[in-house]
């Protein structure tokens, strides 16, 4: 098949799995369809997500690797395999759990604050940090 070696052909939007916009959503299939076609959509990408979750499972991937990236979006397979690949490597690390403690840490003190608009230019005292903001603000 010409197209099986495509990346293009696999980099394509689930959603466009289904459109609920198409001709075909609004024609035929539209008058056979006996719930909103945006509830059928969802149901269709559910299914995708949860046979692909037990595909990777069988492959070796774990389930908090999947869980992790899937978590954060499922738009595009080959995006999705490369993040799992990433996060599998990246749990090998000998730094891998310091960062997953750091984090936790991190987000359990920002829990409860609240969160400021904006920075204050004056508080960067160092030139990283004042270049950083001035290419961030542009």
């Amino acid at each position: 098949m010409p197209w099986a070696s495509s990346e293009s052909f696999w980099r394509r939007n689930t959603a466009s799995v289904c459109p609920t916009g198409s001709k075909r959503a609004n024609g035929f299939l539209r008058e056979k369809m006996e719930r909103p076609p945006e509830d059928v959509k969802k149901d269709v990408l559910d299914f995708f997500r949860t046979r692909y979750q037990y595909f990777l499972l069988d492959k070796g991937y774990s389930f908090d690797v999947i869980d992790a990236v899937f978590s954060t979006s499922f738009d595009e397979l080959l995006d999705a395999q490369d993040r799992l690949d990433a996060l599998r490597g990246a749990r090998t690390s000998e730094d891998f759990a310091s960062l997953v403690i750091a984090s936790k840490r991190a987000m359990n003190i920002l829990k409860g604050a609240a969160l400021q608009k904006g920075l204050d230019p004056s508080l960067l005292k160092e030139p990283a940090e004042q270049d950083l903001y001035r290419s961030l603000s542009r």
